[in-house]
């Protein structure tokens, strides 16, 4: 993604970088802002710690299934994605190598995490399930896999992670239609050992992402030491009440 000259904004740190950013009014004052955070180098352990206190705190690590949310659909990604599963929406997706932390043998990895649609709820929620899938080394111990055992498990060396979620709203269209639910929010974050990439998407007014996912996210950046201030930089620099 290319910024435009006017929307590009680098600290004098050189450590955030707004790369695209838009305010328009349509309905309920949508909003796009798309930035990356630039880290000296962050360790594995480092990245497994943000993981977990990101994915646990959103209640992710043992859930069967999820109300009003589902996770990044393929169309989304840009076609040379790896390691991206051909099914479903993924929710995360954790890859790197399963050795010791300067090991060179070739046991890459990747776990992830997908939505599948479910139903609706008698209130009208729309119900996802949660199923895993496990590339490379880890393949054979696919169902036995969990979030909070990769972030546990000490031969792993986690190299990065995706995390995308995209929130329903309920909108009442007439005593014909009823309520019918609709993708109103969006949050996408890639992480690795030098870069963060983060997109916030919103049409609604309800938007759970930016009270509630992108605090967690500036409270695990901190806690591990990879960056801090995340919030404060986007209220100071950019205005962004986030």
């Amino acid at each position: 993604m290319s910024p435009s000259p006017q929307l590009e904004h680098v600290l004098s740190q050189s450590n955030f970088e707004i790369l695209e950013s838009h305010k328009k009014l349509f309905r309920k004052n949508p909003y796009k802002i798309v930035f990356r955070l630039n880290f000296n180098a962050v360790s594995s352990r480092q990245i497994k710690d943000l993981l977990f206190l990101f994915t646990s705190s959103l209640g992710l690590q043992n859930k069967q299934t999820i109300r009003n949310l589902r996770g990044r659909p393929i169309e989304s990604f840009p076609s040379n994605t790896k390691n991206l599963s051909k099914s479903g929406e993924e929710i995360v997706s954790i890859y790197g190598n399963a050795g010791i932390e300067d090991s060179d043998q070739n046991n890459d990895f990747c776990y992830s995490l997908a939505t599948f649609f479910s139903e609706y709820s008698n209130q009208g929620e729309v119900i996802h399930s949660l199923k895993n899938k496990a590339f490379g080394v880890l393949t054979d111990f696919e169902q036995a896999l969990s979030i909070s055992k990769v972030c546990s498990w000490i031969p792993l060396r986690i190299d990065g992670f995706r995390f995308g979620a995209e929130h329903y709203e309920q909108f009442f269209l007439g005593s014909m239609l009823g309520a019918v639910p609709s993708v109103e929010s969006r949050f996408y974050i890639e992480v690795d050992k030098l870069t963060a990439w983060v997109l916030i998407e919103r049409n609604g007014s309800k938007d759970i992402f930016s009270s509630t996912v992108l605090k967690k996210l500036d409270t695990g950046l901190e806690e591990t030491e990879i960056f801090k201030g995340l919030l404060a930089t986007l209220r100071k620099q950019y205005g962004y009440n986030v």
